[in-house]
């Protein structure tokens, strides 16, 4: 006795165009570097996969990607924000995100170097996912500094006093 499974390899061909719009979790997310100097200027950007886990980025990767992006042209940056853009969207929201894409993504400043995670998203709008990362330039105060004093003895001068005499 065999079965039937016609009607099963036709709804899959039937739903082959539609696969790309079902939720799935990232395998990868979209890092980027952006360079800032000392006056403030945007003057350098830079991309990089990082692979996640079921959509959420392990600390111990985004740490080694933070080291290894740090230092550009020979000069150090140190990481001033941490910024993660997530979209969600899945085959009931597709329509709404394309009438109202503001509604959609949210825009999340991390406050600490942790785990991140990603929601579920359309693979076709996978690649909209990220995270920015900002660089600021580190330089030396230079004359901010606090000054040591030192308190210097004058040459044959005691370091305690002896008590006067007593006219008796």
């Amino acid at each position: 006795m065999e079965l039937e499974t016609e009607w099963i390899d036709e709804f899959d061909r039937q739903d082959e165009p539609y696969c790309s719009l079902y939720k799935a979790a990232q395998d990868t997310i979209s890092a980027i570097y952006l360079y800032v100097n000392r006056e403030n200027e945007l003057f350098h950007s830079r991309q990089e996969p990082l692979s996640t886990e079921n959509g959420t980025l392990r600390k111990a990767v985004l740490v080694d990607a933070l080291k290894r992006n740090r230092i550009y042209a020979g000069i150090k940056y140190r990481p001033l924000s941490l910024l993660r853009y997530d979209i969600g969207v899945g085959p009931d929201s597709v329509c709404r995100f394309v009438q109202e894409p503001e509604t959609q993504g949210k825009l999340v400043s991390e406050a600490s170097i942790e785990d991140m995670s990603w929601r579920p998203a359309a693979p076709c709008l996978q690649q909209v996912n990220c995270l920015y990362v900002v660089f600021m330039e580190v330089w030396d105060a230079g004359g901010r500094k606090t000054k040591r004093i030192r308190l210097r003895r004058k040459r044959g001068a005691r370091r305690t006093r002896s008590k006067p005499l007593k006219d008796s």
